[in-house]
């Protein structure tokens, strides 16, 4: 950024916003080293750019100056391919099941393991979980604890897909959960709307300004996040 700043105009996108939260010897070394660095980034930054309203507050938290800031929507840019649901089911070997799917990267700020504890209840569902490991001790904790629950017949630890394989998988989906614990933004969200899943999120920022606009269901605790799963799943709006 130094040497940029050379009479040009510097643009600096932040896709996703921290914050300086975490706790213990790491997190101090982390908040020291991030500081360090947003420094700079604020400094020779003419216009920094996110995504929403949440990422912007947490910018100004962090020492942003708010003049510099705009918001625009990450957007959707995907080309959806739809395909038949029932075949890709099948396809995936889940023909005539109700399909939850948790697309995306595996890791504990998504939240997987919130979905995990209340698939005992919803009976007649089965849960998919797509998408590359970030956190492998994450991910062996979720299969061991699907068989602690009883239900390891019922999830489907995909892991990583290619291109070709994510229509079938989201095709496949009667509805999508986005339980994380941390977000300020989310590219899955627009696949997902995209192909037009109903989509059901947690209680962050980012979700309640995307909720405004009546595309997803926002849940605020376990309850609420079953009842609404059971009423998608048995074609309630």
């Amino acid at each position: 950024y130094m040497f940029l700043d050379k009479g040009k105009k510097i643009v600096t996108t932040l896709h996703d916003v921290g914050d300086y939260s975490e706790s213990g010897l790491v997190g101090k070394a982390r908040k020291i080293y991030r500081g360090f660095i947003d420094h700079f980034i604020f400094k020779y930054s003419d216009i920094l750019h996110t995504h929403s309203e949440a990422a912007k507050d947490k910018l100004i938290r962090n020492g942003a100056p708010a003049e510099k800031i705009i918001v625009s929507p990450l957007g959707i840019f995907y080309k959806p391919k739809f395909m038949d649901k029932d075949y890709c089911k099948k396809r995936l070997g889940l023909g005539g099941k109700k399909v939850i799917l948790l697309f995306g990267f595996v890791h504990r700020n998504k939240g997987h393991d919130i979905v995990l504890e209340i698939l005992p209840s919803l009976e007649k569902a089965v849960l998919i979980i797509a998408g590359k490991a970030k956190d492998e001790p994450f991910l062996v904790s979720l299969k061991s604890r699907a068989r602690e629950l009883g239900i390891a017949d019922r999830v489907v630890f995909h892991g990583e897909f290619s291109e070709a394989e994510a229509p079938v998988i989201l095709n496949a989906a009667d509805v999508a959960i986005l339980p994380y614990r941390k977000i300020t933004q989310s590219d899955v969200l627009g696949k997902l709307l995209s192909y037009r899943i109903p989509t059901i999120t947690s209680n962050l920022d980012f979700f309640r300004e995307v909720e405004s606009q009546k595309c997803i269901l926002v849940f605020r605790n376990t309850l609420e996040l079953k009842a609404a799963i059971k009423k998608i799943l048995s074609g309630g709006n």
